[in-house]
């Protein structure tokens, strides 16, 4: 979302939009719809993951962390 016209259109959007980070998710929904499974920025959210706690953030991440690793691999590929 670094890219100049997507920053214009962004920053258009109107207030709610922004503020409930809709178009985020929305491209989320679009993009890599299994991402929307791990909750961000709600440490709240984590006593709903199963396993709860650290170790359940933990496995979350490295699953994060595996899944962009085969995508990054598999466009250079």
């Amino acid at each position: 979302m670094a890219h100049r016209r997507v920053l214009e259109v962004m920053l258009r959007l109107p207030a709610e939009a922004k503020v409930r980070s809709a178009v985020h998710q929305r491209v989320i929904e679009r993009e890599w719809p299994d991402l929307l499974t791990i909750p961000v920025n709600k440490w709240w959210e984590w006593q709903k993951v199963p396993g709860k706690g650290l170790r359940a953030a933990s496995r979350a991440i490295y699953r994060v962390t595996q899944a962009y690793r085969n995508i990054r691999g598999a466009r250079k590929a």
